[in-house]
């Protein structure tokens, strides 16, 4: 693309992209040489139809932590913080969620076991 464009002349942004469309569909449109069809037929074919609408929610990056506290004792750490838990599955495995919302989340085999403001102070 960059050998066609290089003896235009364009001053603007909005022509340089339009220009650059109309050579995108050129090149889209061009048959193959070896197979049947163009690249938009294989779109139109293979990948338009496995098109899938976009989540609701936006992904959000999350760092889980497995392990289990000390018996006797009901604090898991992440963040740099100490977490209280139920005093009942304090000792058990679970797995705590630290992402960029506000809250540091724990879980106890698919069950909710805590979930609390992060503090973003250091200790």
């Amino acid at each position: 693309m960059l050998p066609r464009l290089r003896k235009a002349s364009v001053f603007s942004l909005a022509e340089l992209n339009e220009a650059i469309l109309k050579l995108v569909h050129k090149l889209n449109e061009r048959p193959f040489r070896k197979l049947a069809g163009s690249r938009a037929e294989q779109y139109r074919m293979i990948d338009r139809p496995a098109l899938q609408p976009l989540p609701l929610e936006s992904f959000v990056y999350a760092e889980w932590k497995t392990g289990a506290c000390e018996p006797g004792l009901s604090h898991r750490a992440g963040g740099g913080h100490y977490y209280s838990l139920p005093y009942q599955t304090g000792w058990q495995g679970g797995q705590g969620r630290n992402a960029r919302d506000p809250r540091w989340r724990s879980s106890i085999k698919a069950s909710a076991g805590a979930s609390h403001l992060r503090s973003r102070k250091p200790h």
